[in-house]
């Protein structure tokens, strides 16, 4: 369905959406007439977990086993490249160009990561760190549970651990952002936290 809707300046999506192309297609319905359009996606962890649930639990009875597994794995595949355009820090427009076929390099220096600036920092200690809780902790807590435990915050369970508390330094913010980029790296850890999102 086409839409056109000068006046709308603002699309904001209040979880991510299932995949890049369906993103592409909501965010260009609108807004034709030559100004810029503001776009937000509201992310969280839980949104790729839920998305994914939602995909391979759909209705596969039409297929047989091995047409399954590959819906399934295009389904992982959308998602993935979804949740790595929430997470990247170069050029969103970039992103969305190079992903359907366009060699962009330029920077469009209009998206929101081409607006904010970044600072380099080796964390490198402080991500060892999250894998070496993650491994004591048999992964028992999530994302936000990890952060307190790692921060020495009051918390049910596992306190004697060498990892607790180790990086009460560091804040909240930051150990998340560094989570974020293990994630976006495809590190080891990615599998734990896709286990455990929908605790």
């Amino acid at each position: 369905m086409e839409i056109y809707k000068p006046n709308i300046k603002y699309i904001i999506h209040y979880n991510m959406p299932y995949n890049l192309e369906k993103y592409h297609e909501e965010i260009n319905k609108v807004c034709k007439d030559g100004e810029y359009l503001q776009c937000i996606i509201l992310y969280t962890y839980s949104d790729a977990l839920i998305n994914l649930y939602i995909l391979n639990n759909s209705n596969f009875e039409n297929l047989d086993s091995k047409e399954e597994k590959i819906a399934k794995e295009r389904n992982i595949n959308s998602v993935n490249t979804m949740e790595e355009y929430c997470l990247t820090k170069e050029c969103l427009r970039n992103y969305i160009l190079n992903y359907f076929g366009e060699k962009a390099t330029i920077l469009c220096k209009k998206c929101g990561n081409c607006n904010k600036p970044f600072k380099k920092v080796d964390m490198t200690k402080e991500a060892k760190h999250v894998i070496n809780c993650i491994n004591e902790t048999n992964g028992i807590y999530n994302i936000k549970d990890t952060i307190k435990y790692l921060k020495g915050e009051k918390i049910n369970g596992l306190t004697n651990k060498m990892t607790y508390g180790i990086l009460k330094e560091i804040s909240y913010e930051d150990i998340f952002e560094l989570i974020n980029q293990l994630i976006k790296k495809n590190t080891c850890i990615n599998l734990w936290i896709h286990q455990i999102l929908l605790k």
